[in-house]
């Protein structure tokens, strides 16, 4: 089987790196044959050092691959008696547009987001003064359309499943503004972490930074 059927055969089973530098990896494979097929004396073709450049990060990818595991850290999470002016300071201080809704055992059970702050502030227009004294999380939560808008992924997950997994919920027109890490994926296991679609997107750009 030639290489270029191996790699085809890879990117069926889903092999996320390989389908992501698939065509790289056939131009590799092209200019490797024209090297080693040379009949001349003649150089009819090198590797530039973009392309060493590009053979070690693929390798170094294909080894270690990138997991979640990066975004393993401490989380800012709320609990139903969270107070509003607790929501607006943490969301000022660390300028988080969502939390994760945690009980008493730190299982997630829903997303405290600003859209669900400006749909409860948008209900309570018509009031002469809006007062956020006595207001709680679990208030907001039957005004916020995104509190089911996560999905839970296990640590050791590559950052290109994470990648797929809000691609696919684009694609079928569903909201996935956050993935929950947990060991496991499961969501009966505590919060170790989360990735939001910009951090995916961060990490990709400083993927195809490679000089």
């Amino acid at each position: 089987m030639s290489f270029q059927a191996l790699l085809d055969k890879a990117a069926q089973r889903n092999d996320r790196i390989v389908k992501r530098y698939i065509s790289d990896l056939k131009e590799i494979a092209e200019l490797r044959n024209a090297i080693v097929h040379t009949y001349t004396n003649e150089v009819l073709a090198e590797p530039t050092p973009y392309i060493v450049n590009l053979i070690e990060e693929i390798r170094s990818k294909l080894v270690v691959p990138p997991t979640v595991e990066r975004f393993v850290k401490e989380v800012v999470t709320l609990h139903e008696d969270s107070s509003l002016k607790q929501v607006l300071h943490n969301m000022n201080e660390k300028a988080y547009s969502q939390f994760p809704l945690v009980d008493k055992h730190n299982l997630v059970t829903s997303l405290v987001t600003d859209s669900g702050i400006a749909n409860w502030l948008a209900a309570h227009l018509d009031q002469d003064q809006v007062s956020i004294k006595n207001v709680k999380v679990k208030d907001l939560q039957p005004y916020d359309k995104k509190k089911k808008s996560y999905r839970f992924i296990r640590k050791d997950a590559s950052m290109y499943e994470a990648q797929d997994r809000f691609s696919q919920a684009a694609e079928r027109g569903e909201k996935l503004v956050t993935l929950i890490i947990t060991e496991n994926g499961a969501s009966n296991k505590p919060i170790l972490g989360i990735i939001t679609p910009w951090d995916v997107m961060e990490t990709k750009e400083k993927g195809n930074s490679t000089p």
